[in-house]
C-alpha cells in the first residue's frame, strides 16, 4: 500500500494526462475568463465528477445597463424628496446595495456612495431632489 503523498511509478503519465485535460479546458475559456485567471481575478477548481455543479445566482436585471439608465433617469426626473424616497421603496427589491452603488455614481458628482443601503438612499435621495430643492431655495432668498 502507498502513501497517498508518495510518488508511484505512473505520476509522469497521470500529470501528463491531467495536463492536457487542463489545457483542454482553458482552450475553452473565453478571452475574458482567460484573462481573469491569469491575472487572478478568478481560480480553477477541482471538482470530483460526480459532484453537482454549484450554481451562481444572476446578478439581479437593475445591474443591466439598459435597466441602470432607465433609473437614472427616472429618479432624476424626479421633483421632490418625497418622490425620489417613493420611487426606491417602490423598487427596492432589485436595487440592491451594488446597483445603488452603480446609480450613485451614474448619477453624479452630487451624490456620495455609501456603505450600507439606507446611507446610499439617503445620499441619492438628498443628491438629487434635495440638491435641487436646496439652491432652488438659496436663489430664492430663502437662506437669509
Amino acid at each position: 500500500m502507498t502513501c497517498p503523498t508518495s510518488p508511484s511509478a505512473h505520476s509522469p503519465q497521470l500529470a501528463d494526462l491531467a495536463l492536457r485535460q487542463v489545457g483542454e479546458l482553458l482552450g475553452r475559456l473565453e478571452p475574458e475568463q482567460l484573462s481573469a485567471l491569469a491575472e487572478g481575478r478568478a481560480q480553477l477548481v477541482y471538482r470530483p465528477a460526480g459532484m453537482p455543479r454549484a450554481v451562481r445566482p444572476r446578478p439581479p436585471a437593475a445591474a443591466e445597463c439598459g435597466d441602470l439608465d432607465a433609473t437614472v433617469s427616472a429618479i432624476r426626473a424626479l421633483g421632490s424628496r418625497a418622490e425620489v424616497a417613493a420611487y426606491l421603496r417602490a423598487h427596492d427589491d432589485r436595487l440592491t446595495v451594488p446597483v445603488l452603488k452603480q446609480v450613485a455614481r451614474r448619477l453624479g458628482p452630487t451624490v456620495a456612495t455609501g456603505r450600507s443601503k439606507a446611507e446610499l438612499t439617503r445620499n441619492i435621495i438628498e443628491g438629487t431632489a434635495g440638491f435641487r430643492e436646496r439652491s432652488l431655495a438659496m436663489s430664492r432668498g430663502a437662506w437669509a
